[in-house]
């Protein structure tokens, strides 16, 4: 298994040895290390994103059904990947959750403030996408 080549299946058993003989097999897909996560926009790959909303605005998640982000490995290329860690500071001034009515994650501002979402694949590389949300209050008309 350490030296199967990407794209390959490799299934791992485990077993109890406590005299049950109780097992599991599970099933992983090698894949290439990721190199780079970004969004492309046009020609422009970009490696890190601002997105400015206003109170009670929302934008689509970058995961999920918009497949914004997309990563870049030595083999294959602008494809999505789920595999993804995310985690968002002062979640107070960005929420982030699933919409049933739109069937996606949305990232909606409900404070004015400054927060990031980051994206980190989990497959060792430690590589990351950072998304700074800045929301403001509404523009009085």
């Amino acid at each position: 298994a350490a030296n199967a080549p990407v794209g390959t299946n490799v299934k791992v058993t485990a077993k109890a040895n406590d005299g049950f003989g109780t097992a599991k097999t599970v099933t992983f897909r090698i894949v290439d290390k990721i190199e780079k996560l970004y969004i492309k926009k046009g020609n422009t790959e970009y490696t890190a994103g601002l997105l400015e909303l206003e109170l009670g605005e929302w934008y689509p998640d970058l995961i999920g059904s918009s497949g914004l982000l997309k990563v870049k490995t030595k083999n294959d290329t602008d494809k999505f990947y789920g595999g993804l860690l995310v985690n968002t500071t002062k979640r107070d001034v960005v929420y982030r959750y699933y919409d049933y009515e739109f069937e996606q994650v949305i990232i909606v501002g409900t404070k004015p403030g400054t927060s990031k979402i980051t994206y980190t694949a989990r497959d060792g590389s430690n590589k990351k996408f950072t998304l700074t949300v800045k929301v403001k209050a509404p523009s009085s008309k």
